[in-house]
């Protein structure tokens, strides 16, 4: 390896650095503020939110490691057009396409680590906060139950039992008011109670039985009504402690590589669920990524300087954002069905990489054209 590509390689891999750091913070902090409220609120364990916050960090690498790209392309070839080594190195017969091998190759590194956090850390780290999240919440539910007192944990619901029976899972003697229904309120009395827990579904039921529920309604106060039942199931709603501080991912986000593939050899399916195929393309877009930030970083950088009004930072959360905007957009129409799912996905690479192939051009045949004096000024 040259000289010269150590040197380049040397500069992107410490602001690379910097800016996974930097913008992976940025994106948790929302997340962090949540979890902090669990911790004070709910009484949730420092080592249960670190679990959570290592199974959502793969979800923003897939998305921080392309903009730390973008961001350490643009500020290395920004310093070294400032400092007139771009010039130099020009003057001395490397050409702007010789400059950008190191770029490519280190994009190539990023690209394998960004692939392999997107087709195996990212389904193992949504389908871990989800079942870690409904065993925090599970457990929230049967020890936050106490004996002889009204037990108001869950949104909308307060729950009276006189006994509790295996390890809170058996209640005997309930009282349960029920006000999840805007036109209505119900109070339930049942003799006795199980609750039943489906990992899989990510579901906890009520199972009541020997009981009675009596409705009444806001609206219509002279109205009211009873009913008597042996057997009444009742799904158990973990609102403001699964729902509000962290979203739960999506099915198909929790998919391996392996199962997305299968979804996808079944016709009928991947025509019914067009998401399976967005899903799939997008474990290997958003990697790719990174050589579209590379394409269109290196003239954009030469060109803006650090002197400029845009810093390489400012520049990098700016095209970032068209870029996530596009691929949004794309997605959205994909899942849809109103444009190929595989198009909506690879779009925005399409788009930004021939932008930035010809932005790459214009630079190396030193034909920019007079509009791009606005970005140095």
């Amino acid at each position: 390896m040259k000289i010269l590509d150590r040197y380049i390689l040397r500069e992107m891999t410490s602001t690379f650095l910097v800016g996974i750091g930097s913008f992976t913070i940025a994106l948790l902090l929302d997340k962090i503020i949540r979890l902090i409220e669990m911790i004070v609120n709910k009484g949730v364990g420092l080592w249960v939110v670190f679990r959570l916050l290592l199974f959502m960090l793969p979800s923003f690498l897939v998305l921080t490691i392309p903009m730390a790209t973008l961001l350490a392309t643009l500020t290395t070839f920004g310093r070294m057009a400032s400092d007139r080594e771009v010039v130099a190195m020009k003057t001395s017969g490397i050409s702007l396409y010789r400059l950008l091998c190191a770029p490519l190759l280190f994009a190539t590194v990023v690209f394998i680590l960004n692939l392999f956090s997107a087709v195996y850390l990212l389904p193992w780290g949504n389908h871990g906060f989800k079942s870690l999240l409904f065993q925090l919440a599970r457990s929230q539910v049967i020890v936050g139950l106490r004996e002889g007192v009204f037990n108001s944990d869950l949104e909308d619901l307060t729950i009276y039992v006189r006994n509790l029976e295996q390890e809170g899972r058996v209640l005997e003697g309930i009282l349960l008011s029920d006000a999840r229904e805007k036109d209505s309120l119900k109070v339930i009395i049942a003799r006795r109670g199980e609750l039943i827990h489906d990992p899989e579904g990510m579901k906890t039921t009520l199972r009541l039985s020997d009981g009675s529920i009596h409705s009444t309604f806001p609206k219509d106060p002279a109205l009211y009504r009873e009913l008597s039942f042996s057997q009444y199931e009742m799904e158990m709603d973990f609102g403001g402690f699964a729902g509000n501080p962290l979203e739960r991912k999506k099915l198909d986000r929790e998919m391996t590589f392996s199962e997305l593939l299968a979804k996808l050899r079944d016709p009928e399916t991947a025509k019914l669920h067009p998401h399976y195929i967005t899903e799939f393309h997008k474990k290997f877009s958003i990697p790719f990524s990174v050589f579209v930030f590379v394409l269109i970083g290196t003239p954009l950088g030469i060109r803006v300087k650090r002197s400029g009004k845009f810093s390489g930072f400012s520049l990098s959360i700016a095209l970032a954002l068209i870029y996530y905007l596009l691929f949004v957009l794309g997605e959205t129409l994909g899942g849809k069905s109103r444009i190929s799912p595989i198009l909506g996905v690879w779009a925005p690479n399409l788009l930004l990489g021939g932008l930035g192939a010809s932005l790459l051009v214009l630079e190396a045949k030193e034909k920019w054209p007079e509009w791009s004096s606005w970005f140095r000024r």
